[in-house]
């Protein structure tokens, strides 16, 4: 991890990571308003619920770019644990920086959501390229990156761009990134996204 992280609450009373640079620089993983109203707000309603709206074949393919304290999975786990849907999610979270389980314990997701303490953990200690399900339907994939090919059929219906900073990752912000990106969506892709630039 290229940052030095502590936890930060943030306005909801929901908390966050507060990330160092080398150079002294400091920015947040989320609002300073809120943590967990950011992620219900922008991934859960706007992203995940608003697709599911949408009349389709019941199957999502989900892929998170920046999966950084996985809030937002462990949101839509707790959102599928009280709401069978019948759907099928296969959930993909990308990033080269994974994040202590220890760290992400500080954080206290488990009492804020109402879920174990051993989730999280098996969620943050999960081995990088291994596929693991969680409830009936809803499985993750962790991987360091993008994989170089795609095939149509694996093109995912919604995207979580969750990139860390353009103060701290500019590349991630650019034209050329989210032309890369788009090369994963199948027709009629959703893409969410925030960015916490202070």
């Amino acid at each position: 991890m290229p940052y030095l992280l502590l936890p930060h609450t943030t306005a909801d009373g929901s908390a966050t990571l507060l990330a160092t640079n080398q150079m002294g620089q400091v920015e947040i993983y989320h609002s300073r308003r809120g943590a967990l109203a950011e992620a219900q707000h922008v991934y859960l309603q706007s992203g995940f619920l608003a697709m599911m709206a949408v009349p389709s074949s019941g199957s999502v393919r989900l892929l998170e770019i920046g999966f950084g304290t996985g809030l937002n999975f462990l949101l839509l786990y707790k959102y599928l644990q009280e709401n069978r849907l019948g759907s099928t999610i296969k959930y993909v979270g990308i990033d080269p920086y994974r994040i202590e389980a220890s760290l992400i314990g500080t954080l206290g997701y488990g009492g804020l959501l109402g879920l174990t303490d051993a989730l999280i953990e098996t969620v943050h200690g999960q081995e990088v390229d291994t596929k693991q399900a969680y409830l009936p339907g809803l499985s993750l994939e962790l991987l360091h990156a993008l994989p170089h090919e795609i095939e149509d059929d694996d093109r995912y219906n919604l995207i979580y761009y969750d990139a860390f900073s353009p103060r701290f990752q500019p590349e991630m912000w650019t034209e050329a990134a989210f032309a890369q990106v788009s090369n994963y969506a199948a027709v009629g892709c959703r893409l969410v996204t925030y960015c916490a630039k202070t």
